[in-house]
């Protein structure tokens, strides 16, 4: 909400504007506007970044600017802002003039955005999370997630605006985070153990207890291990739609299938990413992934299946040498494993990934 506005509700539609709820009355403007520099890919989450820096443009809530504060108070959670995708707290604000403005001294990947951190491009946004910034709980029969928003002034109804806009809702704070310290160990007939450790988005990063699992913040443990092919099949297109397409001739996949995405430039969000195949024309794979605001594919990537899936309720799994073999991979290693948690609804995780 810009500068000058005096307060009003949200209103929310959950059924193409059939009706409307209100979801919330604000009255503190947001502060936001775009990147003026790419900011560079994070290293660690619990640490502080003192390498790099990000330079912001504030379009909006320029009344409120950010400033500096201390590492206590950084660490008890002021001064956080939304750089893309990642979610960072700066201790350092420099004034560059004209609303813009340059931020350091760096928590990176915080709720558990370091799965985003190599994705930074110069015109993403940039908001934040001062005050002007509400959160909410996802109703749970929430299963479009494709919303409509209506932001109403004091003295007027929903029907007065008569342009809604269309939101997407993916969700992110609600995923369980990427496990950490992936490892295996192999016995003389080279069947592998795999061991990682476990992190939690109610605990947070700055519950770390030297590389210790954190509490389990899920009713159940679970998680699924995908070991992967060691080559995929090159991609020569993705688009940007609710449902991707991946145009890669000689794919091999099915409806129904798991589809594994690396290597890709341009449309980074997609790596890593493990999708389920719902559509199969030719050399084009739909895969259940709304890219519509990932940055555009340039170049790159391929898609495989993994060779199965693992499914366990600890953090350690096995795989077989013999398995490798039936998997047309050498059961010495190396493999490459994609490990992700599973949270109460069954939706996949954020991806740890590894070659052991």
């Amino acid at each position: 909400m810009a500068d000058r506005w005096d307060g009003g509700t949200l209103y929310l539609s959950r059924d193409g504007g059939a009706s409307y709820q209100a979801l919330d009355v604000d009255v503190d403007p947001a502060s936001f506007g775009i990147a003026t520099t790419v900011l560079p890919a994070g290293t660690g989450t619990g640490v502080w970044d003192n390498t790099s820096s990000v330079d912001i443009s504030l379009t909006a809530g320029t009344d409120t600017p950010p400033q500096s504060m201390s590492d206590s108070d950084v660490l008890a959670g002021a001064n956080g802002a939304l750089i893309g995708d990642e979610y960072i707290q700066y201790g350092t604000v420099v004034s560059l003039g004209s609303n813009q403005y340059r931020l350091s001294h760096l928590l990176r990947g915080q709720r558990g955005t370091d799965a985003f951190w190599e994705m930074h491009a110069i015109g993403e946004r940039a908001v934040l999370d001062n005050g002007g910034i509400h959160r909410f709980a996802l109703p749970s029969d929430f299963t479009t997630g494709l919303i409509l928003l209506k932001a109403v002034g004091d003295g007027q109804t929903h029907t007065d605006v008569t342009t809604a806009t269309t939101v997407r809702v993916y969700g992110r704070e609600t995923l369980e985070y990427a496990g950490c310290n992936l490892a295996g160990t192999r016995d003389g007939s080279n069947n592998l153990t795999l061991t990682w450790r476990r992190r939690a988005r109610k605990h947070g990063d700055d519950d770390w207890m030297d590389g210790a699992s954190l509490p389990l913040d899920t009713i159940l443990e679970r998680y699924q291990v995908f070991p992967l092919s060691s080559a995929g099949t090159a991609i020569t297109a993705i688009t940007q739609a609710e449902q991707a397409v991946v145009t890669a001739a000689g794919h091999g996949l099915a409806v129904g299938d798991l589809a594994y995405t690396t290597g890709i430039l341009g449309m980074l969000a997609l790596n890593g990413q493990i999708a389920t195949v719902t559509a199969v024309a030719g050399n084009n794979v739909t895969l259940d992934v709304s890219t519509t605001r990932f940055n555009p594919w340039t170049s790159g990537g391929t898609i495989r299946k993994p060779t199965r899936t693992i499914s366990v309720t600890a953090e350690t799994a096995s795989y077989l040498a013999a398995t490798a073999t039936t998997d047309s991979l050498p059961p010495a290693g190396p493999v490459t494993f994609v490990a992700v948690a599973l949270g109460d609804d069954g939706r996949r995780g954020y991806p740890l990934i590894g070659a052991i």
